[in-house]
């Protein structure tokens, strides 16, 4: 017998990044071009053009804001943050974040995190990052809630400027694996 308790996360096929071509809101499929995969903390070329299919129920986010999927066509050559997952051998977008202002990515260790402002700040450059609702967390190969986040984790993020405030679209969390436990382990003191 075999039991596999999924809880609040869901397994993804990748990451993925591009350029919003085209938003067919009746076959709800989206056209994307320059499609790049994470791939070690890189952005890995995939393909020029590749259609993927969404649900009506998959939450799309710009600027922390929810968008409905029938606006998808106003933001044609947006680029978007996608995690997407297998369904029945179909890429499906589970969940997707549009770039609002200017990407800046940073690899770096969570320092400090601040729930009261929905914001963290990263180890080596002290910068201070916000999150919501829309902001993708990945922790081992999973799409998480941004509670997973913790101090001390080391994180692949990509920022969207506004101005002086920097809010984290995707954090891709390395390193950690879903058995990432010390119980049942030997300490010497």
């Amino acid at each position: 017998s075999r039991i596999s308790v999924q809880g609040k996360s869901v397994e993804i096929k990748g990451l993925y990044k591009g350029k919003l071509a085209s938003a067919n809101e009746i076959g709800e499929k989206l056209t994307l071009t320059n499609l790049a995969v994470l791939k070690n903390g890189e952005w890995e070329d995939l393909s020029s053009a590749k259609t993927v299919a969404y649900s009506e129920k998959s939450p799309i986010y710009i600027g922390g804001q929810e968008l409905s999927p029938s606006k998808l066509k106003y933001y044609v050559g947006n680029t978007v943050y996608m995690a997407v997952k297998d369904f029945f051998n179909t890429d499906r977008v589970e969940t997707m974040v549009l770039k609002n202002q200017y990407e800046t990515t940073y690899s770096d260790t969570i320092d400090e995190m601040n729930w009261y402002a929905e914001s963290f700040e990263l180890a080596s450059s002290h910068k201070n990052l916000t999150f919501n609702n829309g902001t993708i967390v990945i922790k081992n190969g999973r799409l998480v809630d941004t509670y997973a986040l913790e101090p001390g984790m080391d994180t692949f993020i990509v920022g969207d400027a506004r101005l002086d405030h920097m809010t984290a679209n995707v954090v891709y969390i390395y390193g950690e694996d879903l058995n990432n436990s010390n119980i049942g382990q030997d300490y010497i003191y």
